[in-house]
């Protein structure tokens, strides 16, 4: 039987909080990943649960390395949650806040990989449907 141990807070925003999580998927498999927990619908909301629900089935169905995997939709404890991929790093508003130094050749490849993700998520097609 699957069972979710949360480790710790990640981080807040107006919609919801993202969880560092212990996913224990039975027969002593253990992952950590991330769970986004979104806040309760309510008519100011719902609009936006919807697209994020949307943007997390796209999200599931691009298979790509530089793309944040998006494992499934969940409810917990009466709210909509997405799994994702945990990914170890540096939050980049923390960054810009303590004016961090980022050298010029790592900012490019930032961007080149960004572009890359962008194109590639832009022109690729459902794997069912073979449809954009």
């Amino acid at each position: 039987m699957r069972s979710i141990h949360f480790l710790k807070t990640l981080g807040s925003g107006a919609f919801g909080t993202v969880y560092l999580v212990e996913l224990n998927s039975g027969h002593n498999f253990r992952r950590n990943i991330a769970i986004k927990v979104l806040k309760a619908v309510d008519g100011n909301n719902r609009q936006f649960v919807s697209r994020v629900r949307d943007e997390a089935r796209l999200l599931g169905l691009l298979q790509d390395d530089e793309i944040l995997q998006v494992m499934g939709l969940e409810s917990i404890h009466g709210k909509d949650a997405i799994l994702m991929e945990f990914v170890e790093g540096t939050d980049i508003s923390k960054i810009i806040t303590q004016r961090l130094r980022v050298p010029h050749k790592s900012i490019a490849t930032i961007g080149a990989i960004c572009s890359g993700v962008l194109h590639r998520a832009h022109t690729s097609v459902d794997p069912r449907t073979k449809k954009p």
